[in-house]
């Protein structure tokens, strides 16, 4: 089950464009919500629901994130370009770097909630 729907996702963009459409909005939500769990050892049973707003906006990167890497046209990504002399630098994705751009997400969001302790709690 999904942590956020998307009214939540809609208010997490503040006026921003949708990347997810509204229609594939929930398998993607659901895929970020696994993802989270699996990295918060089951510590996001100890929130209260309504969920607070930094928890909700964490699933909502890391869905972004996740329908982004998994709709990348190809392995390589454009990270920079040049008119002059046309030049083109591609990045390539691979999967340590999608990993490790899904945790930086959860530490941006989650580093001082408790909820990636590893530990048990008293």
């Amino acid at each position: 089950m999904a942590y956020v729907a998307y009214t939540d996702y809609t208010n997490y963009l503040n006026g921003r464009a949708p990347a997810i459409p509204e229609g594939e909005f929930p398998f993607w939500a659901d895929k970020a919500s696994v993802y989270v769990d699996s990295q918060t050892y089951g510590n996001v049973a100890k929130l209260k629901i309504p969920y607070p707003a930094y928890f909700l906006n964490c699933v909502c990167t890391v869905a972004e994130k996740i329908y982004e890497f998994d709709n990348t046209p190809s392995a390589n990504t454009i990270v920079s370009e040049k008119t002059g002399n046309y030049s083109v630098t591609y990045e390539k994705i691979t999967e340590e770097r999608v990993q490790k751009k899904l945790h930086d997400t959860l530490i941006m969001y989650l580093a001082d909630t408790g909820l990636l302790y590893r530990g048990t709690w008293e």
